[in-house]
């Protein structure tokens, strides 16, 4: 996979950190994180959301789909072990579990067609004429070339 570089990889590493740091902040606070949300399951959608944004950013910036699909699936189980014992303010559910893996399923599915696009749109970008080449070819076969220092 090609790696990102430059603005665009730097912006990808800082998503994927604040994604990183905005999932454990989730899970691991003392107490519930965030407002009083009005709708129910509202901390599944919070589950799903997180997880599926670092699987997605975590992609994009080239960390193997394996190791992230594996690391967050078991991130996912233990965390709710650790809110159920650990935490005296927090309980564990396993459908916060489930609600996990369905975001670490999207995030990554999503990362995956992205990739796949950027790739496509990078072939097609090379197929170009290079820059200042004539690919026209005159008597012997020979390629004509209009670059200003060909010696033409």
């Amino acid at each position: 996979m090609r790696r990102l570089t430059g603005v665009a990889g730097a912006a990808w590493w800082a998503a994927f950190a604040l994604a990183c740091v905005l999932n454990l902040y989730g899970l691991y606070a003392p107490n519930e994180p965030g407002p009083d949300l009005t709708f129910s399951y509202a901390d599944k959608v919070a589950h799903f959301a997180t997880f599926a944004s670092v699987a997605f950013t975590g992609a994009m910036v080239g960390v193997p789909v394996r190791w992230l699909a594996g690391i967050l699936a078991l991130h996912a189980a233990s965390s709710e072990i650790i809110q159920g014992t650990l935490l005296p303010h927090r309980e564990g559910d396993p459908f916060d579990v489930l609600a996990d893996l369905a975001g670490v399923t999207l995030g990554l599915a999503l990362a995956v067609a992205a990739r796949r696009v950027r790739r496509q749109g990078g072939r097609s970008a090379g197929k170009e004429r290079p820059a200042g080449k004539d690919l026209r070819t005159r008597g012997g076969g020979h390629a004509r070339t209009t670059a200003p220092d060909a010696g033409s």
